[in-house]
């Protein structure tokens, strides 16, 4: 009854044979799937980035401009006009290609520094801070003041 051609040990090598297959394209499908998802974070993650260090940028250029508009209501703020050009050259200095060094994260945290500052030197710093987008605080109950006004920042982006 039994086939003298059939042998147990063909029987694992096939076993073994498969498991080999599905290994290599596991691994291969696993490899062009991990790159696609990698690129598509690192564009989303890299546009936020862009998002918040434009934000910085012309949140400085505007308020430049202002001071030079009217130097009257900024008087004795020299410091915030220093403190507005380096936000703006900490935000426009970070470079545009990928960079694997932990020196980007300094950077960015270093413009984060220079926004309060300036926020800070201006005497506008309750008011305004940056929130992307799906990240907006609605007022809570007594937050309103006597005027009847929020006190929710004037401008959130």
């Amino acid at each position: 009854m039994t086939d003298p051609e059939f042998d147990v040990e063909n029987l694992i090598h096939l076993e073994d044979m498969f498991s080999a297959h599905g290994r290599e394209d596991g691994l291969r499908d696993g490899q062009i799937t991990g790159k696609w998802e990698g690129q598509m974070l690192g564009c989303e993650k890299g546009f936020e980035l862009a998002r918040e260090l434009g934000y910085y940028a012309s949140f400085a250029e505007t308020w430049m401009a202002l001071t030079a508009a009217y130097p009257e209501e900024l008087m004795g703020k020299k410091r915030a006009q220093r403190q507005l050009e380096a936000l703006r050259q900490a935000a426009l200095t970070l470079p545009l290609e990928n960079a694997q060094d932990l020196e980007m994260d300094r950077m960015v945290e270093k413009a984060r520094a220079k926004f309060r500052a300036a926020t800070a030197s201006l005497g506008i710093s309750r008011q305004v801070r940056y929130r992307p987008e799906g990240q907006v605080q609605e007022p809570e109950e007594g937050e309103e003041g006597g005027d009847g006004r929020s006190k929710r920042p004037i401008l959130s982006f």
